[in-house]
């Protein structure tokens, strides 16, 4: 079974780096750089490698709302598998998008999209968000979830690159 959420664009979303009470975002510099290989976030949770995440498109949106000091929107479509033999309830995401000063720009929040999916075996989650930069910037982070067992585990977002058309396209 395959579950979808969709935004309509391009009224924003409470998602990706835009400003919502649950998704707070707060700017880092590259020497406190999160990253989720690290050790620490391994031992609080592991990762399920069957619950597998594909980032199916990313578009340039100049059409959709940005602040000035990050006037450059990124609509993104990802999907979530749940491969495994386990049922698992997404419960939250942390993003960590990286512009080309290497500035970090840290997103996270409780459920994907206002929404919590539980994902049987076999089944997948698709969603569209954006986010918002001020210049070309590498987009990665994680995908939250608990198992029926009350496991918290995560799946990894696979970093994918926002860049800007040239100029004059």
């Amino acid at each position: 079974m395959h579950l979808q959420a969709t935004h309509s664009l391009p009224s924003p979303p409470c998602t990706g780096d835009t400003a919502c009470s649950h998704a707070p975002i707060r700017s880092e510099s590259e020497e406190s750089s999160p990253t989720f290989t690290s050790r620490s976030f391994q031992d609080m949770i592991r990762e399920l490698p069957e619950l597998r995440v594909t980032v199916d498109r990313v578009l340039f949106a100049p059409h959709l709302e940005a602040p000035p000091e990050r006037p450059y929107p990124f609509v993104y479509f990802i999907t979530i598998h749940n491969d495994s033999d386990q049922t698992v309830t997404l419960r939250g995401r942390k993003w960590v998008v990286t512009d080309s000063q290497n500035q970090n720009v840290v997103v996270e929040g409780e459920g994907i999209v206002g929404k919590f999916p539980t994902l049987h075996p076999g089944e997948t989650f698709s969603y569209n968000s954006y986010h918002v930069t001020a210049s070309d910037s590498l987009a990665q982070g994680a995908f939250l979830a608990l198992t029926e067992d009350n496991v918290a585990v995560f799946a990894k977002i696979p970093p994918f690159a926002l860049v800007l058309p040239a100029s004059g396209t």
